[in-house]
């Protein structure tokens, strides 16, 4: 609206309501008719409380209950090996991998610009270290179902070198069964974020 004599106009840069007679907005320093399809871009005012435009992709930091996580992990599995050695380890190797993931995740939320919360992240830790229960089961399970019945052929048979190979075998097909576990669980997660996010 173009500005009259009784009664003001409104910006068309910021919608402001400006007094009659003024020729340019008290709030941006916008024109009345520059929102036509002639006026030039550049000739645009500047606007001191427009957002801040980004011209850099978003820098990670490191926050605080990121360094209290790994700070309790770290606490717990010292603790727990202090007291029993092979538990400890047992722990470590399912503990590590999980904040070692949760790191990932939350660096790559970060570098995105939509850093995680820390219940966030604890969730994340806690299905994190769900997967690596679940594929260190299967592991198991996938050895004993393959290096149990080699090794009893082998024993019965007589020869030592037939451990050896059952092993071998065994270890073979737990690696094979934790590789196929991680897949489904990461094609599982990525489907799961496609749908919350609307991509396919």
């Amino acid at each position: 609206m173009a500005p009259g004599e009784n009664s003001g106009w409104l910006c068309p840069e910021c919608g402001a309501a400006n007094r009659p007679g003024e020729t340019a907005c008290f709030l941006c320093g916008g024109r009345p008719g520059t929102d036509s399809p002639s006026a030039p871009a550049a000739a645009k005012p500047f606007n001191p409380y427009a957002p801040p435009a980004v011209t850099a992709p978003l820098r990670p930091s490191f926050h605080i209950s990121s360094m209290l996580l790994v700070i309790a992990v770290i606490a717990v599995c010292l603790g727990v090996w202090q007291a029993q050695p092979i538990l400890g380890i047992i722990v470590a190797v399912i503990v590590l991998p999980a904040l070692g993931y949760t790191s990932v995740i939350a660096f790559k939320s970060a570098s995105e610009g939509r850093p995680l919360a820390v219940s966030e992240k604890l969730n994340r830790f806690l299905a994190a270290l769900l997967g690596v229960v679940v594929i260190l089961f299967a592991a198991l399970v996938a050895f004993c179902m393959t290096c149990v019945p080699t090794g009893l052929v082998a024993l019965n048979a007589g020869g030592e070198s037939g451990l050896i190979v059952a092993l071998v075998v065994g270890g073979l097909f737990a690696a094979a069964a934790a590789a196929g576990v991680t897949y489904l669980l990461l094609r599982r997660r990525n489907r799961a974020a496609g749908t919350l996010t609307g991509k396919p």
